[in-house]
């Protein structure tokens, strides 16, 4: 008797050296494409953050810069010094994101968008609904829209702490940027209280006309490390949120369901890993590894208090400072998660007995610092995930 598998996930099987011949062309294994991870042609990420006003003060966001400001104002002077700071950073050599906490609240910065030729932005979308919003996106070459949203009107009113009103300003919000022609992504941190319901939400987002969602795992991090530990999710409901997804792929085709970066840890069983360490892909952030955070393939910049970090998760958490900016340059002074210094002292699943660690080396590095600092577990930054895709699945896959 064949055993049920979520087949959306699992595309391959067979070693891992064949998956990779499958996946990529290469048939060297595991050193081939180590070699192509290391020689592909790729930029560095750079965030911009700016920790400005926002609308909203939800209970989850990583927007949380410990020993910063509570918020900085869009002046004339720190327009100029976004300016200054994005010619120092070079866009031929950068994959650049400008990041303020709300864009409808910091509209000032839209003229920067626009001369850099950025037309993505992050929102809340509340406040598209006032008058002329979305026309001032419009002028300045905003198409694409990267808007949260967390599950029902109850499970986005739990973990945000938001108002219902504003959760149908939400919704109204997303049905005004559809028809005024705007590309539209959600964005939606999975929690205890919204991982049971996913199917219904995936089930609003087609029938609101939505093409994709981007789910990302909420993790110990900004305003989230005040949150009881009921709220993250443990093995088990990561194994439901799989089986829902790949049920609702299935009965919703035009909305594409993908898990952001490595937070629920990378799917080996995907042809679509191997082509992205291969560099055959263009999905973000193409970084050497599973990522950036290793060999600093990322970097962001807080403009509250000019230090550098090696993730945009990672702003409240001081220990993990890399560097700062200094009488304007880029000034890198610290870096302890590389290559070698994975391989060596990487723990728990994510040690050398796993035989996908050379090509992950630990998956997401702050969602496992995060939540081993939370255990005070000594060293956290060399933790296993204490949650793998490749784990759950690999079940599936014997």
């Amino acid at each position: 008797m064949n055993k049920e598998i979520p087949s959306t996930f699992i595309k391959l099987n067979g070693t891992t050296d064949e998956m990779i011949e499958k996946s990529t062309g290469l048939k060297g294994g595991i050193p081939e494409l180590l070699q192509t991870m290391r020689t592909k042609s790729k930029k560095k990420i750079v965030d911009l953050l700016l920790p400005t006003p926002c609308n909203q003060d939800c209970n989850h966001c990583f927007f949380k810069e410990e020993g910063g400001p509570a918020f900085i104002r869009t002046t004339p002077e720190l327009i100029a010094e976004v300016r200054t700071l994005i010619d120092v950073l070079r866009l031929d050599q950068t994959n650049l994101t400008i990041y303020p906490r709300e864009i409808t609240c910091a509209t000032d910065l839209l003229p920067v968008y626009a001369e850099r030729g950025v037309d993505r932005a992050l929102t809340n979308i509340v406040l598209l609904n006032n008058s002329g919003v979305i026309e001032q996106l419009k002028k300045f070459g905003i198409k694409n829209l990267a808007v949260s949203l967390h599950g029902n009107q109850e499970s986005h009113t739990t973990l945000t702490g938001v108002s219902a009103g504003d959760y149908q300003k939400t919704i109204e919000g997303i049905k005004k940027t559809i028809d005024s022609d705007f590309e539209i992504s959600i964005f939606t941190t999975v929690y205890r209280g919204n991982v049971a319901d996913l199917k219904e939400f995936f089930s609003l987002l087609a029938r609101l006309g939505l093409k994709e969602v981007k789910l990302i795992r909420l993790i110990p991090a900004g305003s989230a490390k005040k949150l009881n530990d009921a709220a993250f999710l443990q093995e088990e409901d990561v194994r439901s949120m799989l089986w829902q997804i790949d049920s609702a792929r299935k009965q919703f085709p035009d909305l594409r369901i993908a898990l952001l970066g490595a937070s629920f840890g990378p799917n080996f069983y995907s042809p679509a890993t191997y082509r992205y360490l291969a560099g055959q892909s263009n999905t973000w952030p193409n970084s050497t590894y599973i990522c950036p955070w290793t060999d600093q393939d990322y970097i962001g910049i807080s403009l509250g208090t000019k230090n550098i970090y090696p993730c945009f998760e990672a702003l409240s958490f001081p220990e993990t400072r890399i560097g700062s900016i200094v009488n304007g340059q880029i000034e890198i002074t610290k870096s302890d998660i590389t290559t070698e210094t994975l391989t060596k002292n990487l723990r728990g699943d994510c040690s050398d007995s796993c035989q996908f660690q050379p090509l992950c080396l630990g998956g997401c590095r702050v969602a496992a610092f995060s939540f081993a600092k939370r255990r005070n577990e000594q060293d956290p930054l060399f933790a296993g995930q204490d949650v793998c895709l490749t784990k759950i699945l690999s079940q599936f896959n014997e």
